[in-house]
C-alpha cells in the first residue's frame, strides 16, 4: 500500500498535498478515499480488473505518477503474494 512517504517518490508536487488538503478543506483527502473505496473493493468488477483498468487510463494519459501509484498499489504487492506462494509451493516439494 502507498504510504506518504513514497507519495514524494511518485510525484514531488505530492509533498504538498496535506497542505493543499487544509486550503480545500478535505476534499483532496475525500477524493483518494473514495478512490480507494471504488477501486481497491470488489464490485462489479474484481479490484485486479479495476486497477488494470486505472493502469491502462495512466498510461492513455500519459500520466507517469498515475501508472506510478497503480503499480505500486496493486502489481507490487500482487507480485511478492505470488513468489511467496511459489516458494511454499517449492518448500512443500
Amino acid at each position: 500500500m502507498v504510504d506518504n512517504k513514497q507519495n514524494h517518490t511518485i510525484d514531488p508536487a505530492l509533498e504538498h498535498l496535506a497542505a493543499f488538503n487544509k486550503v480545500a478543506l478535505g476534499v483532496s483527502q475525500d477524493i483518494q478515499a473514495l478512490r480507494k473505496k471504488t477501486i481497491f473493493n470488489d464490485g462489479v468488477f474484481d479490484v485486479k480488473t479495476k486497477a488494470l483498468m486505472a493502469m491502462i487510463c495512466g498510461i492513455n494519459e500519459r500520466c507517469e505518477p498515475c501508472l506510478t501509484y497503480y503499480v505500486l498499489e496493486r502489481v507490487v504487492p500482487l507480485f511478492w503474494s505470488i513468489t511467496l506462494t511459489i516458494d511454499r509451493i517449492n518448500l512443500i516439494d
